[in-house]
């Protein structure tokens, strides 16, 4: 009997359990709704304050930077610019509209210019599309600044990738080549067709080398985009067209068609083709195909700096002849001349700067051992570099003691050493040396 009663007695202890009446649950939902609202209000009020502190903070920054930046030139490479510009990159995520309005208003060249970075590094959609919205408002040289700023964008959002494409459809030929190339840039799926267009159709000259370029960093197809290409890399072609041509070989590795193009006009006499040429082998020269005519240019009468440039490809493929060559007078000179420490610098040095690190080596100990005290410490250091380079890190950090270095923190800025201070065994010595605060 008790079993039977017991289900029925949790069932009304259940039933009249206070919680769980209808009337007070009721009661508590409609405080619960009065409530929301005085919520939302309160964090609307919050968020209000909050934007206007940082619009304050915001003009504040913007009235401190850009008396400075309107002072220095945007093609000078100047750290103070950089720094300024980095710091303002966080606000134009927030008030992008402020720094578009900025650039439509201000008619200085160079102001604009650090602004139009800010945005580039800031890499917002609706920065991205503001900007796009100035072409076509006032002349050539705001349109291509809006333009390029996007196309240096990582993501610049699908609305800005619609409007370039539209841009391109219409644009002149002034701006025409710099829509396509940033459309390339940022991913567009109609650049390449756009591009191909504009090569085997336009009539200006600039738009269609432009387009050869926005078309090579599609990469959209390669092996008939490089026939394309080579259609407008021959003698022929207007020289313009044919430096693009040239350097846009450059993107594409491992084709054989386009490196027997740029191996043909090493040995051509106009130093800009040649120059074009080395830039493309730079990323795409072979072991197997490229050494033969590297070697030939250098070994050429052409100007020393593309004999030079040619040397230091030929490194990465395994070759240090050209960069033999090359220092062989100031090597011969050394070699003749053992107990003069300045015949053995110059011909290390010679090394170093072609890439040859095991020939620098040799001369730069030989300098050692005939230099004064205060030249030997300094030398081990090119040692030092020279072993980095090659990897012999070990090596390399005995060098830097030995010229009186524990810490190696003064070297973090030298790209020989870029590598090493990577490494976890090395890293710890090239870290930046904190000094305690005196008592």
């Amino acid at each position: 009997m008790r079993l039977l009663l017991l289900p029925l007695v949790l069932l009304l202890t259940i039933t009249v359990t206070p919680a769980q009446r209808p009337e007070k649950k009721e009661k508590e939902k409609e405080n619960q709704q009065e409530k929301e609202p005085l919520a939302l209000e309160e964090l609307r009020k919050i968020a209000n304050e909050q934007v206007e502190q940082m619009a304050v903070e915001f003009k504040k920054r913007l009235s401190e930077t850009v008396p400075t930046l309107r002072r220095i030139p945007i093609d000078r490479d100047s750290e103070r610019a950089a720094a300024l510009r980095k710091e303002l990159v966080p606000w134009a995520s927030v008030f992008h509209g402020e720094f578009v309005s900025l650039i439509e208003v201000v008619k200085e060249k160079h102001l604009r210019g650090h602004i139009a970075e800010v945005l580039a590094e800031a890499n917002s959609p609706k920065a991205a599309t503001g900007l796009l919205g100035l072409v076509g408002k006032e002349g050539a040289g705001l349109d291509l600044l809006c333009i390029r700023a996007v196309g240096r964008m990582a993501d610049p959002g699908d609305d800005a990738r619609a409007k370039l494409v539209s841009i391109a459809e219409t644009a002149e030929s002034y701006v025409l080549g710099a829509v396509l190339i940033a459309a390339a840039r940022t991913g567009c799926k109609q650049a390449a067709e756009l591009s191909r267009k504009v090569v085997t159709s336009s009539d200006s000259v600039p738009a269609r080398a432009r387009a050869i370029t926005a078309l090579s960093i599609t990469a959209d197809n390669p092996r008939n985009d490089v026939r394309l290409i080579a259609k407008y890399a021959g003698k022929e072609q207007d020289k313009v067209i044919r430096l693009a041509a040239l350097r846009a070989f450059g993107r594409y590795p491992g084709n054989l068609d386009s490196r027997r193009v740029l191996h043909d006009t090493l040995s051509e006499d106009d130093s800009d083709l040649v120059g074009a040429a080395l830039d493309a082998l730079e990323k795409v020269a072979s072991k197997e195909t490229s050494k033969t005519y590297l070697l030939t240019l250098v070994k050429s009468d052409a100007e020393l700096e593309l004999r030079e440039r040619a040397a230091r490809i030929l490194v990465p493929l395994g070759s240090v002849a050209g960069a033999r060559h090359l220092v062989e007078p100031r090597k011969r000179y050394a070699d003749q001349n053992r107990r003069n420490d300045d015949a053995q610098r110059t011909a290390a040095m010679g090394y170093y700067d072609l890439g040859s690190y095991e020939d620098a080596i040799t001369y730069f100990e030989r300098a050692v051992r005939v230099a004064n005290a205060t030249t030997r410490y300094e030398l081990r250091v090119w040692i030092a570099k020279s072993r980095a380079h090659l990897g012999s890190f070990e090596r390399a950090a005995k060098e830097l003691k030995d010229a009186g270095y524990e810490s190696f923190h003064l070297f973090r800025d030298e790209s020989a050493f870029a590598i090493m201070m990577k490494h976890p065994k090395w890293a710890p010595l090239f870290a930046e040396k904190k000094t305690s605060k005196k008592r």
